[in-house]
């Protein structure tokens, strides 16, 4: 690729030879939604090494942290939203003196959009395209509907109207080769109207992808499912098992879905230093939206005089306040303490970061929990197996906690499921005035009473712990160690009844999902009253492995069934690509 375009700061005696360049691959006037590939340059004969930090900012708001300081030069960047003059920051730093130098390219987008007509146009993504409406009277909404080639409907959520600018949707969640009507629909105080209709077709792609099976069809039910695969893309299927879109790239795991199509994952990589451990949200095109890695956060845990971390590992989510909760990985080396003289023992720090991924409050496992109680079936790590995040002061390490999963609670608290204790246990987190004192551990030999005839009603070596809106606790029991006592034993869909004042604990679901799976695994209410179990480690003689996810009623029996050849980490029912849920 050639680059036609270039900014060059020549920086001031006190940056040394820092003079980064910024170079880009397009005239900077180009349509909304154009796509940039942003290459930064550190221009000058310091030696470096260099970190790289992105920021951007449309109009006179502040600037925003893309791309948060690390080893990338390169910054793939667009905008669907707003038409107007974007600036692009990059801020270069040699990691040696610490020095920095800044340098910014000016972006004018035009609309796609006239003051008459509506535009409908492709993106850099071919199953996601881009609808541009005139701008509409302030104090209204436009949404954009779509019809399915089974004949269903669909939409992108409403907007409010500003009466100035365009109105710009990504639209998802489309089937290929195939055709599709598509217009948009305004409402407000004494105003409602629908636009032209328009067509448009989507192109034969080939995803690289296993097929799925479902039983029954999914033909009468709404909604889509969004799979993880291990070592797989990401994609998400409708309930006929038609690939309706995809994320191709080097993320390990999709961990969460967020609100306006938006993508949490994480970024792991064990063989490799904490600059390369990563955390990132991402859009519907594939375009990223935040990013930071471990060593960027160290700088900032050094500074709070908190344990420094290795990487991420199995949860990152939005939370409603805008931050990001993420779990991430710590070890210490202990001495006669899970073991004869010193070992490495991997924990588990707790981080959430505000929008410019900047740490606000941390969690750190060492500190609140009691290393001497060791892994209940003695897990270890080893470099590049075992689902373990890196670890760096030992070959072998202890895998002590293994938590899969965190959950802001209704009353504003965070759930950790403890995979290797197996326990769901209650942090106080408050919504960020709290200390992280560990409330309340749920499992065998935990602070709760059960009230079940069952001889094993505990969830072992669970995944995926949330309370719900009640207040039940609803996990995915995995069954690991109930399974070391009874080889014939499942993995269950569990919803509990929890009294907070007794600790008292009941169960309103044991649902035996018929198979059983030693990994992997979620739970999820749907809104009908239903659930969705997902089996995600499925071991089929001799060789082989696949991952079930099943839709149960309200009593556990199963209603639909879908079969991936690959293990899946998660899946999620959703409504449509923009709304977490169904």
């Amino acid at each position: 690729m050639g680059w036609m375009f270039s900014l060059v700061l020549l920086a001031p005696a006190l940056f040394g030879q820092l003079s980064p360049t910024l170079l880009y691959d397009l005239d900077p006037t180009q349509p909304l939604g154009t796509v940039f590939v942003f290459q930064g340059s550190p221009g000058s004969t310091d030696p470096g090494p260099y970190q790289y930090r992105f920021r951007t900012r449309q109009g006179d708001a502040p600037f925003s942290v893309v791309r948060d300081f690390g080893p990338s030069a390169e910054l793939i960047w667009g905008s669907y939203d707003v038409e107007g003059r974007y600036e692009i920051e990059l801020t270069l730093r040699n990691t040696v003196t610490r020095e920095t130098a800044t340098t910014t390219a000016t972006l004018d987008l035009f609309p796609l959009a006239n003051s008459d007509f509506p535009v409908v146009s492709g993106t850099w993504h071919p199953l996601v395209f881009h609808y541009a409406a005139p701008a509409c009277p302030a104090g209204a909404s436009m949404k954009v509907v779509w019809q399915r080639p089974d004949g269903g409907m669909a939409e992108a959520p409403a907007k409010p109207c500003d009466g100035v600018r365009t109105m710009n949707f990504l639209v998802a969640g489309l089937r290929t080769s195939s055709a599709y009507t598509i217009w948009h629909e305004l409402s407000g105080p004494n105003l409602a109207g629908k636009g032209p209709d328009l067509t448009f077709s989507t192109p034969a792609v080939e995803v690289p992808v296993a097929s799925v099976q479902v039983s029954p069809t999914g033909a009468d039910q709404p909604g889509l499912v969004l799979q993880s695969p291990l070592g797989q893309m990401i994609v998400a299927h409708d309930l006929q098992g038609n690939i309706i879109w995809f994320y191709a790239n080097d993320t390990s795991n999709l961990t969460r879905p967020a609100t306006g199509g938006r993508f949490l994952a994480i970024v792991q990589d064990p063989i490799q230093g904490t600059e390369h451990q990563a955390f990132r949200l991402f859009d519907l095109t594939g375009l990223t939206l935040k990013e930071t890695n471990a060593a960027r956060i160290n700088e900032q845990l050094a500074a709070m005089d908190v344990h420094e971390i290795t990487g991420f590992h199995h949860e990152a989510l939005a939370m409603p306040d805008g931050k990001f909760l993420v779990l991430a990985s710590s070890e210490r080396i202990l001495k006669d303490v899970q073991g004869a003289g010193e070992v490495d023992v991997v924990g588990d720090t707790i981080i959430v970061l505000d929008q410019e991924l900047r740490v606000t409050w941390v969690w750190d496992s060492f500190d609140h929990l009691d290393p001497r109680q060791m892994a209940i079936m003695g897990e270890t790590c080893t470099p590049a197996g075992g689902g373990c995040p890196a670890f760096y002061k030992a070959a072998v390490a202890n895998d002590w906690l293994h938590s899969n999963s965190l959950h802001l609670a209704p009353d504003g608290n965070i759930i950790v499921s403890v995979r290797h204790l197996d326990q769901i246990i209650k942090i106080d987190y408050q919504n960020g005035v709290a200390w992280g004192e560990v409330l309340w551990r749920f499992g065998k030999d935990g602070d709760f009473k059960v009230e079940s005839d069952d001889p094993w009603p505990w969830p072992s070596h669970q995944h995926d712990a949330s309370i719900l809106y009640d207040g039940t606790l609803l996990v995915y029991d995995n069954g690991n160690t109930r399974r070391a006592a009874d080889a014939l034993a499942h993995s269950r869909g569990q919803r509990w009844e929890l009294d907070e004042t007794t600790m008292t604990a009941r169960p309103l679901l044991n649902a035996d999902l018929g198979v059983y799976a030693a990994a992997l695994g979620s739970a999820q209410l749907l809104t009908d009253g239903t659930y969705h179990f997902n089996s995600g480690y499925l071991f089929r003689p001799p060789f082989s492995m696949e991952a079930q996810s099943v839709q149960t009623d309200a009593g556990g029996n199963t209603v639909w069934k879908c079969t991936t050849p690959t293990p899946v980490y998660r899946t999620f029912r959703m409504k449509d690509l923009y709304t977490p849920g169904q």
